[in-house]
């Protein structure tokens, strides 16, 4: 019998295709999906963030656009440097990660490192999810 393993499709907010934005989750240019297990990262597609501009600082109406925007392509996991007020809502249909690095290729290592922690809280029902902080350590 095979060992199951955990695989996510993540979204990493990013201005540049590089690195990850400077600014929150819902206010990247694009989103990068990857399909992600302990094997390593496959690039899937890159989404351009049609989302809302919000009317409000933590505007729910900005977070059902990026949900929306985001469930259609089956994502699980979003990764950002930073999140803004909406992570509350966004918690109950995502793992939210904040990686303490700048480059995509870093931050979606971290994610690698601590798939166990991610399938852990993806488990959880929403209103029970909790974001993750990934640094250099595993969780």
């Amino acid at each position: 019998m095979e060992e199951y393993k955990p695989l996510f499709i993540c979204a990493c907010a990013s201005d540049d295709k590089k690195t990850f934005s400077g600014g929150h989750f819902g206010d990247a240019e694009v989103y990068l999906l990857y399909r992600v297990s302990d094997e390593g990262s496959e690039f899937i597609e890159e989404i351009e963030n049609t989302s809302i501009d919000e009317q409000t600082h933590g505007d729910p109406k900005k977070a059902k656009s990026v949900t929306s925007l985001l469930k259609k392509k089956s994502v699980q996991v979003l990764v950002s440097r930073s999140f803004g007020p909406n992570i509350v809502r966004i918690r109950a249909h995502f793992v939210a990660v904040l990686v303490r690095k700048k480059g995509i290729e870093e931050g979606l290592a971290l994610v690698r490192e601590n798939l166990e922690a991610i399938e852990r809280e993806w488990r959880k029902d929403g209103s029970e999810r909790k974001h993750l902080i990934l640094s250099d350590k595993r969780l």
